[in-house]
């Protein structure tokens, strides 16, 4: 494993790529699709941090509580996206809102994610070998 000047312990960019490569040697995908797989969990975790930050410093910054926006905004929402107008948004909207109690839920949808990008990629290892 390659380390950066001084031997701090911290990995060069080259090895930190190289390291992460190596998790998925031997699994029947190509070099390029290796490289693409690593690439689309990398690019969903960044995208889930950056979410999480956002969301945690929207929390500590709002002067209420998810549960006060939603009493004061709730009603208005109600009357700009009706059922009959947008039923499918109405609805998942909805449901997801009760299920988070917030407007959305970063950790949750980072766990998601990765649970089905890793489910694709394994489906996508078993159609290598076979």
């Amino acid at each position: 494993m390659a380390r950066g000047a001084g031997g701090g312990g911290r990995r060069e960019p080259t090895g930190k790529y190289d390291a992460e490569l190596r998790a998925l040697e031997g699994t029947g995908l190509g070099d390029v699709q290796i490289d693409q797989v690593l690439a689309l969990v990398l690019d969903h975790v960044r995208s889930s941090a950056r979410q999480a930050f956002a969301a945690d410093r929207a929390a500590s910054a709002a002067e209420e509580s998810h549960a006060e926006w939603w009493s004061r905004a709730g009603p208005l929402l109600a009357t700009l996206i009706t059922p009959e107008r947008y039923p499918v948004a109405s609805r998942v909207g909805q449901a997801a809102g009760r299920e988070f109690d917030a407007p959305s839920d970063p950790r949750r949808a980072f766990t998601f994610g990765l649970r089905t990008l890793l489910d694709g990629v394994e489906q996508l290892t078993g159609d290598q070998a076979g």
